[in-house]
């Protein structure tokens, strides 16, 4: 059977982002069940759930960026997904790429939070099957998004000749250069982005790459926390997991002793003054700011495990950026969790996949 033609898929992708906006719309029905069961479904409050909606659940693609989407994905003749549950809005733009790739799309639902794909199959339910399991034949193509070990259990289930898109564990990094003369407005982006999603996501900022002295590193610390705390009440958490809560308490502890560590009612601000080796912070809006003489080279070091980076909108700054990790996606503050339409938000895969 030949494959779709390039405007066959563009096309394609128009019609669905058309029939699936009613999920934002909290007077439709659809929309109104979203608002309603994804805060309990998520563990996200109702505010967050209400922002991730209207902020950045992306219908709203331009023709420009479904034209990159589509040069970006592979065509094939059934696409398989398997979602994660880590970001609800994920599932749209998840669902989006597979059915750039074939007009045959098979979705999985990630067990801890189906309902999400569920809404988006009941506002067009010949768009995508929603099956229990994945089956892939040689051939088909699987994008699959979760934790490096749940991915490496799908390459050993799938059979050979599947081609696997694996969309695995990474993290955000904010770079302040040194030339950067930081406003209010650019700090609030900065905890907007922190804040969404509770970072849950593989968008999320863990880290801030500050060009500075250690005074500049202390007062950035406290004035980005002194607004983390004012989005908070805006943007309000969710239920706190245990386990998470405690691991931020070790987070805490641990660069009390080696560096600096501020809480409050937005979440921790970390800081390290020796570079000392990177470690993954926790979860729990938790962000850690390195100071360095050159972030472009520390975040080349990183640049396997880093899916993003935000930073101010300087445009030698981002050809510098991009120039220096091309496979990093880049966005200005505030907009890190509502990136374009234009591909997969990971882009360090390789866009032709692997075969198995």
């Amino acid at each position: 059977m030949p494959l779709d033609t390039t405007q066959t898929r563009l096309d394609r992708l128009r019609r669905w982002l058309d029939r699936v906006r009613p999920l934002t719309d909290p007077n439709h029905p659809l929309g109104a069940i979203a608002r309603r069961e994804l805060p309990s479904e998520t563990a996200l409050s109702e505010e967050l759930v209400a922002w991730g909606l209207d902020q950045a659940f992306e219908i709203n693609a331009t023709d420009e960026e479904l034209r990159e989407l589509v040069d970006r994905v592979v065509p094939s003749p059934v696409a398989h997904v398997s979602l994660s549950a880590n970001v609800f809005v994920g599932a749209l733009r998840a669902i989006a790429v597979a059915l750039a790739s074939s007009s045959n799309v098979r979705v999985r639902c990630s067990r801890r939070e189906p309902l999400t794909a569920t809404l988006l199959h009941r506002a067009a339910p010949d768009a995508f099957a929603l099956v229990p399991t994945l089956s892939p034949a040689p051939g088909d193509h699987v994008w699959a998004y979760g934790a490096d070990h749940t991915l490496a259990q799908l390459r050993a289930e799938f059979p050979r000749g599947v081609v696997l898109h694996a969309h695995g564990d990474g993290f955000g990094v904010l770079v302040v250069d040194a030339g950067a003369r930081l406003t209010d407005e650019d700090f609030d982006a900065m905890a907007v982005d922190v804040a969404a999603f509770d970072q849950r996501g593989c968008l999320s900022p863990r880290f801030v790459l500050l060009e500075g002295r250690p005074s500049k590193g202390h007062a950035f610390a406290l004035q980005l926390l002194e607004t983390m705390n004012r989005v908070a009440e805006r943007l309000p958490f969710g239920p706190i997991d245990p386990a998470a809560q405690a691991e931020a308490a070790r987070h805490r502890e641990t660069w009390r002793y080696l560096g600096e560590a501020h809480t409050g009612k937005g979440g921790m601000v970390s800081l390290d003054f020796d570079g000392q080796p990177w470690g993954k912070p926790p979860s729990l809006r938790t962000i850690h700011v390195r100071l360095t003489e050159n972030a472009l080279a520390d975040l080349v070091g990183q640049s396997d495990a880093v899916t993003a980076v935000g930073s101010r909108r300087n445009p030698a700054l981002i050809a510098k950026i991009e120039a220096s990790c091309p496979k990093v996606r880049w966005s200005p503050f505030g907009s890190m969790q509502r990136p374009r339409l234009d591909g997969p938000v990971d882009r360090r895969p390789d866009p032709l996949g692997c075969v198995l």
